[in-house]
């Protein structure tokens, strides 16, 4: 074997971006280089992603701990499909193969265990019970059974459960537009109860941004002087670099943020900035239990304010395009 200090390891992005993918990359006994990701997508801190680059370092070192402390279940080999598709998918498809792969090891470890039995139509109904979309089941449906079809190849497994599964497309209903009535109440509610999402309501009002390009701003995309915000193209839902003037609106909102830390997110835990990037669904759920509280619609969600900012931009005369 090669000596240890002739393994080289690096760990990627040098510059520690959270945005990007990270890695361990170092050259095994023959020189060749490897790359190893570990569950650091797994972790959103930069000190949660060393301690994970670490332990990929040790395991390395010794792979006989790799060899006794690997999984051997089914969710493990969906896990190591994922990893070996890692490095050829962008950074938003892979985080939506953890989502899902998450998804079905929170029904399948204990439905297994109850029952020794895959049942795919249970897990369409865990995921229904779970309130979400049927848009999102039927991708999660066509990830796994994407996967499945992976391990039938490698022999791994031996029929596909969800070959011949499938789930009815419905035409999703465009969230509605908030009234001006119901924008005074929700203003008075959501600012009294949670400060931090009203910030966040803002953003989507004001800018159009989307609830899930929201939470990843950090204080670096703000360019105070300039009075503008960079949504970055690791984050927009377009994959492109948007630069958006900050109206006057909102500019006292965006001055508080002023000395805060550049690599913070904007929307952290504790109505903070922080190092911490808040979940995917928080600020939608949050939302959504004052919307119940207030009896309202399911016709209306977090994402109704952008329809309402883009409707009140264009009845002041804004163009459409602009």
């Amino acid at each position: 074997m090669m000596d240890k200090k002739n393994f080289c390891f690096k760990i990627y992005p040098i510059n520690r971006d959270l945005s990007k993918v990270w890695f361990v990359s170092f050259k095994d006994a023959t020189g060749r280089e490897v790359k190893k990701y570990g569950h650091l997508a797994h972790y959103h801190t930069v000190e949660e992603r060393l301690a994970e680059a670490d332990r990929i370092i040790r395991a390395a070192k010794n792979p006989f701990i790799i060899n006794y402390t690997k999984r051997r279940d089914l969710v493990a080999a969906l896990d190591a499909v994922l990893k070996e598709r890692q490095p050829r998918v962008a950074l938003k498809t892979f985080q939506t193969y953890t989502s899902v792969l998450n998804k079905f090891a929170a029904w399948y470890r204990p439905a297994y265990k109850a029952d020794n039995h895959l049942n795919p139509v249970d897990f369409i109904n865990f995921l229904y019970s779970g309130n979400y979309s049927n848009s999102t089941i039927r991708k999660s449906l066509v990830v796994l059974k994407n996967f499945f079809n992976c391990l039938v190849k490698c022999g791994n497994y031996e029929k596909n459960p969800f070959v011949d599964l499938k789930i009815k497309k419905i035409r999703g209903k465009s969230k509605l537009p908030f009234h001006p009535e119901q924008v005074a109440e929700l203003k008075a509610v959501i600012a009294a109860r949670d400060p931090q999402l009203w910030q966040a309501v803002q953003f989507l009002y004001y800018l159009f941004f989307r609830p899930n390009e929201v939470r990843q701003l950090k204080i670096s995309d703000i360019l105070f002087f300039e009075q503008k915000i960079i949504l970055r193209d690791e984050i927009a839902k377009d994959d492109d670099n948007i630069l958006k003037a900050v109206p006057a609106p909102l500019l006292p909102v965006i001055d508080k943020l002023r000395g805060q830390p550049a690599n913070y997110f904007i929307f952290s835990h504790n109505q903070q900035p922080g190092k911490k990037m808040i979940s995917i669904n928080n600020l939608n759920d949050r939302h959504r239990k004052i919307l119940r509280s207030l009896n309202y619609s399911t016709r209306y969600s977090l994402y109704s304010w952008v329809h309402t900012g883009i409707k009140m931009a264009a009845m002041a005369g804004i163009p459409l395009k602009q």
